[in-house]
């Protein structure tokens, strides 16, 4: 008596196209985000002192331009405190934060998703594997046979590969969230720094106008 198809059990399997499915969403969510954080990437400081030079020398126009052309958050927000540089220093103060409100959950933007991703995928193997093992006992039965060496064999290879695959996608998910929330948070401390630096010196700068009056 031959032995139940073990690959077309295994072509029958959802959680497996679901696994598959979610490692490929995992990979592009991971890579837009690497990408995206990447090209708002700027040395907060140097950025900062260019633009302070330039505020010493009233060149206002240019520090905006340099803020326009500069990417990032830390940039925007400076960009923000010069715009509003003639209001009360409350207003100032809205306005930035206001902005910081809105450019933080763009930065965390699919990174809880990753992290979900992650944890899910051990469990959508382990669902993997009780399907298939679910299809083997009922070809069992419904044979009224027993497994060949071969077809044991091929069929715990199948196994053990789909739950080294589960586990692989939490390694690389985890390790992906890690690395992105790390980032993410670099980033909102450059934009709080730059946020305190630049409202700092503005507010030097009005008391020293007030003082010269």
């Amino acid at each position: 008596m031959e032995d139940f198809n073990l690959g077309k059990l295994l072509e029958q399997n959802l959680a497996t196209v679901a696994l598959v499915a979610l490692a490929v969403v995992l990979v592009f969510y991971a890579v837009e985000r690497v990408l995206f954080l990447h090209s708002g990437k700027i040395k907060p400081q140097q950025f900062l002192d260019g633009v302070i030079s330039l505020l010493r020398s009233n060149r206002y126009n240019e520090a905006m331009t340099v803020c326009e052309n500069s990417p990032g958050v830390a940039a925007l927000i400076v960009k923000t405190a010069l715009v509003f540089r003639n209001k009360p220093p409350d207003e100032v103060r809205h306005a930035v934060s206001s902005v910081a409100l809105l450019e933080i959950p763009l930065l965390e933007r699919r990174i809880s998703s990753i992290g979900l991703i992650a944890k899910i995928a051990p469990l959508m193997s382990f669902v993997g594997v009780l399907h298939i093992f679910a299809g083997a006992l009922r070809g069992l039965n419904d044979a009224a046979a027993y497994f060949s060496a071969s077809a044991a064999v091929g069929l715990m290879q199948r196994v053990l590969s789909l739950a080294a695959f589960g586990l692989a996608v939490n390694v690389f998910g985890s390790l992906a969230y890690h690395f992105l929330y790390g980032r993410v948070r670099r980033l909102i401390y450059d934009m709080e720094w730059s946020c305190n630096e630049i409202l700092n010196y503005m507010a030097i700068g009005k008391e020293g106008e007030n003082a010269d009056d």
